[in-house]
């Protein structure tokens, strides 16, 4: 979402070129509808997929590096997502 949504740099990382086809569309409902989608604001990174991997981070202001890939939200986004599941009524 946020490679197609604002462009950031996803280093590595797994894309679906075809699904992220329906990106807009899936914006576009959901504000239609008024849904508000929770993103992640950080990701936990590295230099390969391997248990001996470099490790870090990155925000989606400043995107993954090229060569590393996202594995994972971050803590901020953790934080966040818990909020918005406490929320919830179900």
């Amino acid at each position: 979402f946020k490679k197609v949504m604002s462009g950031m740099s996803i280093g590595t990382s797994l894309f679906d070129e075809a699904g992220s086809k329906i990106v807009p569309d899936l914006v576009k409902k959901a504000a239609e509808k008024g849904v508000k989608l929770h993103l992640p604001v950080d990701f936990i990174t590295a230099d390969k997929f391997d248990p001996d991997a470099e490790t870090g981070s990155a925000s989606d202001a400043e995107g993954i590096p090229d060569s590393w890939m996202g594995l994972d939200c971050g803590q901020k986004s953790n934080e966040l997502f818990r909020e918005v599941v406490l929320r919830a009524k179900t």
